[in-house]
């Protein structure tokens, strides 16, 4: 179980990347640019298919696998 420092300093970094991410305007980009989508469904529905073969098809990504 980690201490309450080991979790402050965990959580010190992560407002510290927000605020960092913030400022570069990375994590606002959608509302920035509207054309750039809010989230990544996109990307997951483009590679969903091919998951979804692999599963149904009993088939794997790699060749060692498949054997």
């Amino acid at each position: 179980m980690k201490s309450d420092d080991e979790i402050d300093h965990e959580f010190d970094k992560l407002v510290q990347e927000v605020a960092r991410l913030m400022c570069d305007y990375e994590q606002f980009t959608f509302v920035l640019h509207p054309e750039a989508s809010g989230t990544n469904n996109e990307a997951e529905r483009s590679l969903r298919d091919a998951a979804q073969d692999r599963r149904t098809g009993g088939t794997s990504k790699t060749l060692r696998a498949a054997q």
